[in-house]
């Protein structure tokens, strides 16, 4: 995903979370965990890290795996990155665990 910060972020956070039932859980493992190994360049091909800067386009590239403790249900996915002062993005998706 293509995201371009209005404001420079030392660091970067996930929120990652299911929303079941109008509920927002975080997935273990991954909420709050550091973006920045998964922050790369405009092209998407060389890793950059942190910080970023403020006007400039990079690409955040993550995935994560579907541990066997996760129940078989359908969601919301919310997605965003950001820092305690605000996110530089976010987005929710449907989507579907199965066992």
């Amino acid at each position: 995903m293509k995201l371009k910060p209005e404001r420079d972020f030392n660091e970067l956070n996930s929120d990652i979370q299911g929303i079941i039932l109008d509920v927002p859980l975080p997935f273990p493992g991954y909420y709050g965990t550091s973006a920045c190994p998964y922050i790369y360049d405009a092209e998407g091909k060389e890793k950059v890290g942190c910080p970023l800067k403020a006007g400039q386009t990079y690409t955040y590239k993550n995935s994560f795996k579907i541990l066997p403790i996760y129940p078989t249900v359908n969601l919301v996915i919310h997605w965003g990155l950001g820092d305690k002062q605000g996110d530089v993005v976010c987005f929710q998706i449907p989507a579907k665990i199965k066992s």
